[in-house]
């Protein structure tokens, strides 16, 4: 049996970042949206367990995340779950759009689908927030509020269908070196107003958007700054940094917004533009 599965990445639309909690991990606020653009998994019965990415960057094996999320769920169910899983990565590591996140969780339910495993939403969040922050909104993708290190979730009946262009360049950050670069403010911002327009089905507006770890990303990474400002120009308006970067990201009105915004980026042959939209919730 072989079962091919696309891994959708996320956009940070909205990202705040509190104190350190007891876990050593910051609380975040943070609303995030699925795109329809990713990996591709592949997963094929095997007598034991393998983990292959087409990337060098890329780790294969114990190092990857999907290895890690399948070990979760045998220890939770107390069986075995062989599989040869093969990733086929669009994007390098460092973007902050999930895509490794993303790989864990949907090769994992591949995985449960070869050996004929029932797991219900709330069980396979629980297991996959063992292996990383990002993974339980994965599990059920659309538009979410997520908030303590991420692993809490909560749907939005977010209406109508977004576009964005996502561009991606050699210029990656570190979430670590980001976090450490951050300071923390007295004042927090809140996601209220973004929530609203989405749960109402209006246009996003550009200053609805925010990334709290944005200033410390571009201060560690000056290429990356740059990078940013010549995407505005060429782009025609402002890119967001999703996650803790290095990916930005463009706001559309429409499909063909997207496109032609796109077409425009790519133009330069040092990075890679992509017109998306809005992915439904998995369970829809």
């Amino acid at each position: 049996m072989k079962i091919a599965i696309a891994a959708p990445v996320k956009l940070n639309l909205f990202l705040e970042v509190r104190e350190r909690m007891a876990s050593g991990f910051h609380e975040v606020v943070t609303v995030m949206e699925a795109v329809d653009f990713g990996d591709t998994i592949t997963v094929e019965s095997a007598e034991e367990l393998s983990v292959r990415a087409d990337r060098a960057d890329v780790p294969s094996g114990e190092g990857n995340i999907v290895w890690k999320a399948v070990r979760a769920a045998e220890a939770e169910f107390g069986l075995p779950l062989p599989a040869a899983i093969s990733l086929r990565k669009v994007l390098p590591p460092g973007t902050g759009l999930g895509a490794g996140s993303s790989d864990a969780v949907c090769a994992l339910k591949a995985v449960l689908r070869l050996h004929a495993v029932s797991c219900s939403p709330a069980r396979l969040q629980k297991i996959v927030a063992t292996v990383g922050s990002d993974t339980a909104f994965f599990v059920h993708g659309g538009v979410c509020l997520c908030t303590g290190r991420g692993e809490v979730v909560q749907p939005v009946a977010a209406k109508g269908e977004r576009h964005y262009v996502i561009l991606v360049s050699h210029a990656t950050t570190s979430t670590a070196a980001v976090y450490a670069a951050l300071q923390v403010p007295t004042h927090f911002e809140g996601p209220g107003r973004l929530l609203g327009a989405l749960r109402e089905g209006e246009a996003i507006e550009a200053s609805l958007l925010f990334n709290r770890l944005a200033q410390a990303a571009f201060a560690i990474s000056p290429e990356l700054g740059g990078l940013r400002a010549e995407a505005r120009l060429l782009g025609g308006r402002t890119p967001h940094l999703s996650g803790s970067g290095g990916a930005l990201f463009f706001l559309a009105s429409d499909k063909k917004d997207a496109d032609v915004v796109a077409t425009r980026l790519n133009t330069r042959k040092d990075w890679l533009a992509y017109a998306v939209k809005s992915r439904a919730p998995e369970n829809a």
